[in-house]
Order: structure tokens, then sequence, then C-alpha cells
């Protein structure tokens, strides 16, 4: 049933998405909590989101993805220390690829497919949980393990491999909901990240992930770049950043 919905669901071209994401990070002796939700519009290959959220300790954003670029603004502008006059950040996801934790969390992370890929790597048979309501919609809950080392093997891409490497456990448990017409309309997840570059040092990052799929056909709308002069790129920092151990791009 789960490998059926998730090849109907990708029969969609497009589609209304939410997230929540909740983060357990160490820093400095300490843990800390990040909290980042969002809703949007994307088409099913991301090449293409619009999205609007909150991550805790930044506030409120804006986003867009077209053709594999992310443009972000953030409503409180000070905390960035932008140049004057730039307003959006730009990043190129594709040279960003594997740089840590960019790949799970925040705005770049947000991307309400790479839950979906999972599911190439489920094992053993999913469980029938319930039947609940989402978002108004009648849904079956299902509960699965997930290897992902066997999602990355049977749809293989640098970004399934990457994942993979990235998470801690040989396997993690998910959850998802399957409406009447054989479509995922959430799934849920909790996974443990390797110490990535710029944490302390044989530390983990838990990333929980809650990500609802609905209005599946929704037009996308008028999605264009912002104009050039309001841009600052940040991809060279970032990259520069994560190579020499860590620290903020936009602090």
């Amino acid at each position: 049933m789960v490998a059926a919905a998730y090849d109907k669901t990708l029969e969609a071209t497009t589609m209304r998405f939410s997230i929540s994401q909740r983060l357990t990070v160490p820093v400095e002796g300490r843990t800390e909590t990040i909290e980042a939700t969002g809703e949007g519009v994307t088409t099913l290959d991301g090449r293409t989101m619009r999205l609007k959220g909150n991550v805790t300790q930044v506030g409120d954003y804006e986003g867009m993805v077209l053709d594999g670029i992310e443009y972000i603004r953030y409503a409180d502008q000070e905390k960035l220390s932008l140049p004057p006059g730039k307003t959006w950040i730009r990043f190129d996801l594709s040279a960003l690829l594997g740089m840590g934790i960019n790949d799970f969390a925040g705005p770049s992370g947000s991307d309400p497919r790479q839950g979906l890929s999972f599911l190439h790597g489920v094992v053993g048979e999913p469980r029938v949980v319930g039947e609940e309501d989402i978002r108004g919609v009648h849904a079956t809950r299902y509960t699965l393990v997930v290897d992902p080392e066997k999602a990355a093997v049977e749809r293989p891409s640098a970004a399934a491999k990457m994942l993979s490497a990235s998470i801690a456990t040989k396997t993690f448990p998910a959850d998802v909901w399957i409406d009447s017409e054989g479509r995922i309309i959430q799934m849920a997840y909790s996974i443990t990240v390797k110490e990535m570059t710029g944490n302390v040092a044989g530390s983990s990052i838990t990333v929980g992930n809650t990500v609802g799929f609905f209005d599946y056909g929704v037009p996308l709308g008028d999605i264009t770049p912002p104009p050039a002069d309001q841009v600052e790129d940040l991809t060279d920092k970032i990259r520069n950043s994560s190579r020499q151990g860590g620290g903020s791009a936009t602090g």
C-alpha cells in the first residue's frame, strides 16, 4: 500500500505543503532546540518552490526556489548583517550539497520531497495504526521502518547517497498517512545525523520532521526572482566556512 501510494503521489506535478521541523543541536556543552515551520507550493521535482515560515532565533521568512537556486528574505534584517541595500540571500543548492546542516534544516532544508525519497528504503511490512483526519481529509495511518542506505540504492543520486551517509542509525521509524485516493498526505519521521562540520566533536543532531501534502495539482502562480541588486549570494561563504570548520555564514 505504501509503495503504491508513493507512485500515486508522484503522478502529481504540483502540490501545496506544510513542514514542521524540530532540531536538537549541541552547542558549547549544552543542547539547543531550533524549530522551523513553513507552508508553500512546489513542483514535485523541487525545481520551483515558494514558501513562508518561521525559524526560532531568526524569525519569519519568505523564500523561493527557481532552477535549484534558493532565495530567502528574513523579516528581521538586522540579524543577517547584510550589506546596505541587500534584503535577500541566495544559495546554489547543488553547490552546497553535503556541506552540513543545510541538508536537513532551516529553509534550505525544507524540501518537502526529502521525506518521500526515504520510502524507497522501507524494510518489512508497514503496519496500520488507525484512521485519522488530516486537514479535514480522512486517511489511514501506517507506521514503518526505513533503511536510508536501501533508499539510496533503490533510487541512486548524489543527494540520496549524501543523505544516507549522514544518518547515524541503520534504520529509523516513520509514519505516513494515505488518503482514500491512495496519495500520501502526511509523513513524519525523526533521524539522528552524524557529527557534521562545525558541531561539537563526537556530537550529533536530531531532526524531527512532519510534512503535509495537499491540494495536488494546484497552480504555482507567478514566481520570479528578486531584483539582482537586492540579493547577496552566500554560496561561497557557506561552502568556505564549512570547509574551514564551521561558524555562521550569515552572522
